[in-house]
């Protein structure tokens, strides 16, 4: 959970401080200044966190069920229901964000990369690892089987 100051500063001081860190982000406009800009910025939990709310709103606006997504991302049903609510409730220009990132890649390729990566990570505790190896095996020949086809 995000921790803050518990002494409150003034608003006006908030806004400009906001403002010049708006400014900056304008200002990092390629993939490559992204990747330096907050590879500096971020720490390594903060980019996982940001990276796993990202892709869970965009596995949810694909129509993936809440069980999928926490099987495949490892997060909270709250984490699902809180990105859920965001979208929801999102600016125009966010959605509009987050269609052009799905229109940008078909719904096969961009799971596939998500699985790929997920791919990685150990089972969860408790997990029986030899019928989890078997099922990483059974989703890495199908992704290679429909990159074949396409």
């Amino acid at each position: 959970m995000t921790q803050l100051s518990r002494k409150p500063i003034d608003k006006n001081l908030e806004a400009e401080i906001l403002n010049k860190f708006w400014q900056a982000l304008s200002q990092v406009n390629d993939p490559p200044s992204n990747i330096e800009f907050f590879g500096d910025f971020l720490s390594e939990m903060e980019k996982i966190t940001l990276a796993k709310r990202f892709a869970t709103a965009l596995l949810l606006a694909k129509n993936y069920s809440p069980s999928e997504i926490k099987e495949k991302l490892h997060v909270s049903d709250t984490k699902i229901i809180s990105v859920s609510n965001w979208l929801k409730n999102a600016n125009p220009k966010t959605k509009q964000i987050i269609d052009a990132v799905l229109r940008e890649q078909n719904k096969e390729n961009l799971t596939d990369q998500i699985e790929e990566l997920f791919d990685y990570l150990p089972p969860l505790p408790y997990t029986n690892w030899h019928q989890a190896g078997k099922e990483k095996f059974k989703r890495e020949k199908k992704r290679s089987t429909r990159h074949a086809l396409r």
